[in-house]
């Protein structure tokens, strides 16, 4: 806050023109007076002794080494440790443009106190101006009623003495977790003052994040645990100001805040002016600005922003950009030498890039960005591309500033244990990509290490990445080392080992459902559901899918879904479009999921199950109408018409079908028209040119669809069907003149000549024409010349030799064709025509003289001395011949000796015993050939002779006597007489 009397040393001459001019002179005056008011701080064990002021100006560090460092004047501070081991000398501080003049007079050291004054200037304080009353340097009346608070404490002896020291008790990440403090609040020794915590915190709101404080004696004494409490889990305490202040809640607050469990660090408040930059650091440092890499202490930070002060000129301090920019640079590397840390910054966007004329000189300084909003922490000051502590409200939360940190607990805790013994080249390739992405404040954070150059490629660490410069590719490539890729890169051995990726060639690229990265040897994805999965370049199937077109284009497998896989035979990886598997003799093949027979054989199991098609042995091939794929176990094809069907190759089909020529050759089966389908007794599949059978009994059998008996056998039904043949239970067989096939209920017959005819092996012709002996044997029928036809009241079929007829009455009867009397029943028309014998009413039966058959209209009889006759049943000579007995019988006439005759006006016929004729007046006569009238009728010359034909049969009255009429004689027999004649009258 302002103190009206604060300047009242200056001359009146000088302040007018300090204030005109813009030329405060830096006054780096020791506070002897302040000196013996406030005790020296307890020194932690990263505090170092104070710098000595030279009279007459600022301190030069680089003419002061560490170890030489006098003792602070101030007679009660305690003697400072050695330096450790691992602090460098002070580097030397850049001048400024303009260089602090002298001090004031002697008996004026106390200016600078008294306007500070015992609160001094806050973080946020000039934010905080602006938005109460638009103009940085105006108290607001919160500073007012807390300064008279403040000064009642001190008059009544409230107020605590200022000194340094801190405590580090063991801590660690897990407990940023915790709903509440491990550890017990702050000291009780020190009353907690109410008011000043509770002061405006109206604001719950809280932006996403881990959070926590900055505090000041603006706060008093905090209460820590109500904070911690709350959710805060770090803090920043102000420690210093100047060279003259000290903050008197610095060990209530420091040592508090690390009670509760939380990360603290402290801040130094920035008069730039005054003093130069190293001696504000050494200060600073000198009095709780410090830092160990215990996991506890957060990194120095220095707080420059807008000049509280109207007596030390305008908001940047009445100094240059140039300046201001030494100014920090100076601050900078002296608490780099001492701490191994640079500062993080506080500051605002605004007051920045005003101030320092948009510098980017401290892109890898951590940034503590300020902007109050519920939005966001809005645009980045100059050369930074994000912030690690974004203070979002001066108003709650939290008691004091609310802040929160960007990144994760363990990211915190990292961010507490870095030391910055690194430097970045940033006229080099990675320096300078290192500062477009932000430097320390941006996604690559602060370096672990330095660069580091080999012939082929530059790289250097980094917080969250690790760089690599080619001069192959002459770009920098890296690699985001948190982030899941960047972990499995570390994990595969980086650039070195068996399974390492090498260096990045490209740098990762993230898209709405994965990141990719391109390595050496490697290309990865993440996706949230598979984790981190690899292309492995350099090997066969990486090889292979980069060929393929990675994850892009027609034929391309897309991101891998797993990580490549070797057996003592194979290896294999999943990929989102093909699983690929590769072997020392096929090389690499793959099933394309997508497509119907990639689909089709993830659904039969991959490689493993009891239907499972096993490995593809060939990639896809498509060709105009359908696709093919060889696996392990099974042939795959696909057409638009039949979708996808395979060949089993280990079942006894699939060998068979493999065995025939697959879908090549002139005895192959073609491509699988249907799946092996299996049933109890066998096993059955189709195939563009056969129809496959397996049983035990049978193994496989064939209907060769395109042959003529395989499309005869389809015709009819294939195996179901009232006329279907069945399965096949031998192959097609080929002869000469013919080929043969045998199914369940039919042998089928080809010939050029007949084409296919079968015989129906379950109805009753099938069963006759198999019990003769099929086509073979002395009585066999041999091969169906016909197939069998089916009339209302019979069925017939013709075969070489024999036609088969079968009825409900009759059963089954043939006419054996190549026997007399076949050819007989065959030359007079079969069963149809005038003179046909109609269909065989018996078998042929053969006698030792003679063979006979009945036939539905005609006996046939046969004997070599006669060949072939036969009775002509619905004849009138036949009537009469099976009437009198047939062959059997007293009066029964014998065996036809000739085939009926006919004349214009009579037929005849003669048989063993008698010779009948006909005639349509006279009916049917016969002579007994065998009797006296009927020899005696033969000695005249029967027909022709003397007596004519007879026009009556005979007729006796019982053994005595005979008569019979012929045409021109009545003959006339008696057993005394023997036969007379008597003439007929005409």
């Amino acid at each position: 806050m302002t103190r009206p009397h604060s300047l009242k040393w200056l001359p009146g001459v000088a302040l007018a023109l300090a204030l005109t001019t813009g030329s405060l002179p830096a006054m780096a005056l020791e506070p002897v007076e302040a000196a013996a008011l406030q005790p020296a701080p307890e020194v932690s064990p990263a505090t170092v002794a104070e710098d000595p002021v030279e009279p007459g100006g600022a301190v030069d560090p680089s003419s002061v080494p560490l170890q030489e460092v006098p003792a602070p004047q101030d007679p009660a501070a305690s003697p400072p440790p050695e330096p450790s081991p691992a602090q460098a000398p002070l580097p030397p501080a850049t001048p400024m443009e303009t260089g602090p003049t002298d001090p004031p007079a002697e008996g004026t050291t106390d200016w600078l106190e008294e306007l500070i004054g015992p609160l001094g200037a806050k973080m946020g304080q000039g934010l905080e101006r602006l938005e109460e009353s638009g103009d940085a340097q105006v108290a607001t009346q919160e500073e007012v009623a807390l300064e008279a608070e403040v000064e009642r404490l001190a008059d009544e002896g409230g107020m605590p003495v200022a000194s340094g020291g801190f405590k580090t008790p063991a801590f660690g990440p897990s407990s940023l977790n915790s709903a509440a403090s491990p550890v017990s609040g702050g000291p009780s020794s020190i009353p907690v003052i109410s008011r000043a915590a509770d002061i405006k915190l109206a604001s719950t709101w809280q932006p996403p994040g881990i959070q926590g404080i900055d505090v000041s004696s603006h706060q008093l004494n905090v209460d820590w645990r109500s904070a911690w409490n709350k959710g805060s889990r770090f803090a920043y305490v102000k420690a210093t100001e100047a060279t003259s202040y000290k903050n008197p809640y610095y060990n209530q607050q420091y040592n508090g805040s690390a009670d509760v469990g939380m990360y603290r660090g402290a801040y130094h408040f920035a008069i730039p002016n005054v003093s130069s930059g190293a001696s504000q650091a050494n200060y600073f440092v000198n009095n709780g600005g410090g830092w160990s890499a215990d996991g506890r202490t957060l990194p120095p930070l220095l707080d420059i922003e807008y000049n509280p002060y109207a007596e030390l000129g305008n908001t940047c301090y009445n100094m240059s950009a140039a300046q201001m920019v030494n100014w920090i640079r100076d601050f900078s590397n002296t608490v780099k030498a001492r701490t191994g840390r640079v500062p993080m910054i506080y500051s605002t966007t605004d007051w920045w890039n005003t101030c320092t004329g948009s510098s980017t000189a401290f892109a890898d300084h951590p940034l503590h960005i300020a902007n109050y909003n519920k939005v966001g922490a809005g645009k980045m000051p100059a050369g930074w591309k994000t912030y690690n502590v974004w203070q979002y409200s001066s108003t709650g939360p939290f008691v004091g500033d609310s802040n929160v940190f960007n990144g994760n607990a363990t990211q915190l805790h990292q961010f507490a244990l870095r030391t910055d013994d690194f430097v970045v080249e940033t006229d080099h390739p990675i320096g300078a990509a290192w500062l477009a992405a932000g430097g320390a404040a941006g996604t690559w954070g602060s370096p672990t290490s330095n660069q580091t150059c080999f012939p082929a490629y530059c790289t250097q660490t980094f917080d969250r990445t690790t760089a690599y410069w080619t001069s192959s590719q002459g770009t920098v490539r890296t690699v985001y080392t948190p982030g899941a890729i960047g972990q499995a890169w570390k994990a595969s051995g980086a650039l070195i080992g068996a399974s390492s990726w090498g260096i990045p060639s490209t740098n990762e690229t993230c898209y709405p459902t994965y990141c990719t990265q391109t390595f050496e040897r490697a290309v990865a994805y993440w996706s949230a559901n598979q984790g981190v999965t690899t292309a492995t370049l350099p090997k066969p199937i990486g090889k292979a899918w980069s060929a393929a077109g990675g994850i892009g284009g027609a034929s391309s497998w897309g991101i891998p879904s797993t990580n490549e896989t070797c057996y003592p035979t194979y290896c294999t990886q999943t990929f989102e479009r093909a699983v690929a598997y590769w072997s020392a003799n096929q090389g690499v093949t793959t099933a394309t999921l997508p497509k119907p027979i990639g689909k089709a054989w993830s659904a039969a199991g991959g490689i493993g199950g009891a239907s499972s098609w096993g490995i593809p042995s060939t990639n896809e091939t498509c060709y105009p109408t359908y696709c093919t794929q060889t696996f392990e176990r099974a042939v795959a094809y696909w057409s638009a018409n039949q979708g996808v069907t395979t060949a089993t190759l280990p079942k006894p089909i699939g060998k068979a079908w493999s065995a025939a020529g697959g879908i090549g050759g002139a005895s192959s089966w073609g491509i699988p028209s249907t799946n092996e389908t299996c049933y109890p007794t066998y096993c059955t599949q189709t195939f563009e040119r056969a129809v496959a059978y397996w049983s035990a009994n049978q193994g496989v059998t064939t209907a060769t669809l395109p042959k003529p008996i395989g499309k005869a056998w389809s015709a009819a039904g294939g195996i179901g069907g009232a006329s279907s043949w069945g399965i096949p239970s031998t192959n097609e067989t080929c002869y000469p003149t013919y080929c043969t096939q045998t199914f369940e209920r039919a042998v089928a017959y080809w010939s050029a000549n007949q084409g296919v005819t079968t015989a129906t092996l379950p109805k009753p012709i099938g069963k006759a024409w198999s019990a003769a002996g099929g086509i073979g044997g002395a009585s066999s029928w041999g091969i169906p010349s016909t197939n069998e036809t089916c009339y209302p009241t019979y069925c017939t079929q013709t075969f070489e030799r024999a036609v088969a007829y079968w009825s409900a009455n009759q059963g089954v009867t043939t006419a054996t064709l190549p026997k007399p009397i076949g050819k007989a029943w065959s030359a007079a028309g079969g069963i149809g025509g005038a003179s046909s014998w109609g269909i065989p009413s018996t078998n042929e039966t053969c006698y030792p003289t003679y063979c006979t058959q009945t036939f539905e209209r005609a006996v046939a009889y046969w004997s070599a001395n006669q060949g072939v006759t036969t009775a002509t049943l619905p004849k009138p000579i036949g009537k009469a011949w099976s009437a009198a007995g047939g062959i059997g019988g007293a009066s029964s006439w014998g065996i036809p000796s000739t085939n009926e005759t006919c004349y214009p006006t009579y037929c005849t016929q003669t048989f063993e015993r008698a010779v009948a004729y006909w005639s349509p007046n006279l009916d049917v006569s016969s002579v007994n050939l065998l009797g006296p009238i009927g020899k005696a009728w033969t000695a005249s010359g029967r027909i022709h002779g003397s007596w004519g034909m007879s026009t009556g049969n005979q007729t006796c009255s019982g053994t005595t006597s005979c008569t019979q009429q012929f045409e021109r004689v009545t003959a006339i027999w008696t057993a005394s007489a023997g036969v007379r004649i008597t003439q007929r009258k005409a």
